[in-house]
Parts: structure tokens; C-alpha cells; sequence
């Protein structure tokens, strides 16, 4: 059945709240002064000129109506869908509220249901107990009636009605026991369908696991790996730097003995040394550069791992915590298969005291 919102709710604009266009108000404020015959003729010769301007502007008036009610029929329409798209809307909004009441409301109603399963079967338990202290009475009042002389067949009778009252009691509760059994049944067919999922988690779980310590190992291993790289790199550029002194050292060595061996040594020579240790400045340069974005790349890489595993941590978290929210369900259910067991146990401790009973009367009417 679909809900309904309130009154006050669904209408948004009251008809009261409503603008009154400017034509269906009774007075004009933009007309002009407006004077009634009676009046006009105790003003001078020039009001009949005023008066007939005022024909004049109202007539203009009357040609431009039209138009007007059309443009205000038009923003009424337009108001009126507005008013009713926000009263559909509250109208859903109410819906999706009372099916979410509704949802939660089912889900007390199970917990109320289960825990007055939980009373009953404690309230059974109670008879239970109560009958058996009665049953023991009734066990001490035979024994005392055995061992008299003078007992009566009356109250021989009226103890086989009370033990057929009881028969008939016993019946009750095997009557309630094999309901008892049946729900018994059914919770433990719910259980099982809970292990299975469970099941299904832990082995969801443990691969989980499985990838994860896969990956960290390969990240491990790549680590050390981009390590050694960098430890090989940063050896390599010591020793490109050693060299790029070396050469630094060699180049103003040569400016000095150009000076002094120029007849010795020709301009053209000394040019290409030159230009040969420019380029190989450069080389190295290009090296550095590319060995610094590297490490760069690798940094950035590790940063992204380790947000990956810190998002599959998380989800583990969940799991896990969803794992312990079933165990206490199964916890729960448990407890009370351990009290229908308890109150199964006891009943049959029951029926066994009244066959005894039962022995007992035989044999005392055979006396």
C-alpha cells in the first residue's frame, strides 16, 4: 500500500498564499486620478480635457489587457506545475521514509520475536522444574502410602486420575517438544547456511592473505632490486664526478701550458681537446639527469604501493570485523539450541519418573 504523506505536508502553497494578479485586484494603483459624475461638474472648464485623457489612457489600458492575462495565465500554469513537482517530490520522500520505518521496524520485531522464544523456553523450563518437585511429593506420599497398613482404594484412584492428569501433560510437552525440535531444525539449517558462508569468508580471507603477502614480497624484491640500482648509480655518478674533476683539473692544466707552450703545441689541437671535454661534461650531465628521475619514478612508485596495501588492509579490517559480527550470532543461536537440549533432557527425566510411578501404583494395586 502506497503512503501517503499529510496534508500539511503535501501542499506545499496554500490557495490563500496565492498572488492576485493586478487585474482581478479592485483598485489600479498605476491608473489615473479617476472621478465620479457627481463630482465632475463642480470643477472647472479644463476637467472635461482631463477627463477625457483619462478615456484615452484607460482605453490603452483595455488593448493591453490581453496580453497581460495571457503572460499571467502563463506564470500561474507555470507556478502551479512547480507547486505540484515539489509536492510530488515530498509525497516520495515521505514513501521512502516510511518503507525505510518499515524495514526497521520488521528487523525489531525479529529481535523481540527471538528473545521471546528465549523467555518461553525459560518460563518451560520453570513448569517444568515445578512439575517434577510435584511429581516428588506425590513419590513420597506413595512411599509413605506403601509403607502404611491402612490405606484406602480411594486414594489409590484418585492418584491414577492424577497420574492420567499427568500422562496427558506429558503429551502437551512432547506435543510442544517436537515443535520445539522443528524450529530446533530450522535454526540449525540457518546455521549451517551461516558456516557455509563463513566458510566461504575464511577461504575469501585467507587468499586475500595469500595476494597480499605475494605482493609484498615482489614489492619487497623490487625494492632491493631499485636499491642495488641506485646504490650502483650513486657509484657510478661518484665516480663520473671524480672523473668531471679529473677532467676540470686537466682542462686548466692545459689553459696554463697554452700560454706557455703555444709554439709547441698548435691552437687547433688545443680547440678539440677542448670541444672533446665539453662534450663529454655533457654526457655525464645527461646521466646525472637521468639517473635523478629515476630515483624520482621509484619514490613515486613506492609511495602508490604502499597506499594499495594501506586500501587492502582496510578492507581486510572489514571482514574481519563483519567474521566476528557472525560469530556472535552463532554465539547466540547456540545458547539457545544449549537450553531446547536442557529442557529435551529434563522432559525425558520426567517421563522416566512417571513410568516409575506408574510401576509403582501397579504394583501397590496387586498388594
Amino acid at each position: 500500500m502506497q503512503y501517503t504523506a499529510p496534508i500539511e505536508r503535501r501542499l506545499v502553497f496554500q490557495p490563500s498564499q496565492q498572488i492576485m494578479p493586478l487585474m482581478h485586484r479592485k483598485e489600479n494603483i498605476f491608473s489615473p486620478l479617476r472621478i465620479s459624475p457627481s463630482t465632475q461638474q463642480h470643477f472647472s472648464p479644463s476637467q472635461p480635457k482631463f477627463s477625457k485623457g483619462n478615456e484615452q489612457q484607460q482605453k490603452r489600458q483595455n488593448t493591453n489587457d490581453p496580453e497581460k492575462e495571457k503572460e499571467i495565465k502563463i506564470l500561474i500554469q507555470h507556478n502551479q506545475k512547480m507547486k505540484d513537482q515539489i509536492n510530488q517530490q515530498a509525497i516520495d520522500y515521505e514513501n521512502l521514509k516510511h518503507s525505510y520505518d518499515k524495514m526497521y521496524q520488521d528487523q525489531l520485531r525479529l529481535i523481540n520475536e527471538l528473545e521471546q522464544i528465549s523467555k518461553v523456553s525459560e518460563q518451560q523450563l520453570k513448569e517444568i522444574k515445578i512439575k517434577q518437585e510435584v511429581i516428588k511429593d506425590l513419590q513420597h506420599k506413595l512411599e509413605s502410602q506403601c509403607h502404611s497398613q491402612n490405606k484406602n482404594q480411594d486414594e489409590t484412584q484418585l492418584l491414577r486420575q492424577q497420574l492420567q492428569v499427568k500422562d496427558q501433560e506429558i503429551f502437551k510437552f512432547k506435543a510442544i517438544l517436537e515443535e520445539k525440535h522443528l524450529e530446533n531444525q530450522e535454526i540449525r539449517n540457518t546455521l549451517n547456511t551461516i558456516n557455509q558462508k563463513v566458510q566461504f569468508m575464511t577461504q575469501q580471507k585467507d587468499q586475500q592473505y595469500q595476494i597480499i603477502d605475494k605482493f609484498n614480497k615482489e614489492l619487497q624484491d623490487e625494492i632491493t632490486h631499485k636499491t642495488q640500482q641506485i646504490h650502483a648509480t650513486s657509484q657510478n655518478l661518484s665516480q663520473s664526478q671524480q672523473q668531471v674533476t679529473q677532467l676540470k683539473f686537466e682542462v686548466d692544466s692545459l689553459k696554463a701550458k697554452l700560454h706557455s707552450q703555444q709554439q709547441l703545441m698548435p691552437l687547433q689541437q688545443l680547440q678539440q681537446r677542448y670541444l672533446m671535454l665539453c662534450m663529454e661534461n655533457d654526457r655525464l650531465h645527461s646521466v646525472i639527469q637521468k639517473e635523478y628521475e629515476l630515483k624520482k619514478q621509484m619514490e613515486l612508485q613506492q609511495v602508490k604501493q604502499e597506499q594499495e596495501i594501506d586500501q587492502l588492509k582496510n578492507e581486510l579490517k572489514k571482514i574481519s570485523e563483519e567474521f566476528s559480527h557472525i560469530q556472535q550470532g552463532l554465539i547466540y543461536e547456540q545458547k539457545n539450541m544449549y537450553l531446547i537440549e536442557n529442557l529435551k533432557n529434563q522432559l525425558n527425566h520426567y517421563i522416566d519418573e512417571n513410568a516409575r510411578l506408574n510401576v509403582i501404583i501397579r504394583q501397590q494395586s496387586r498388594i
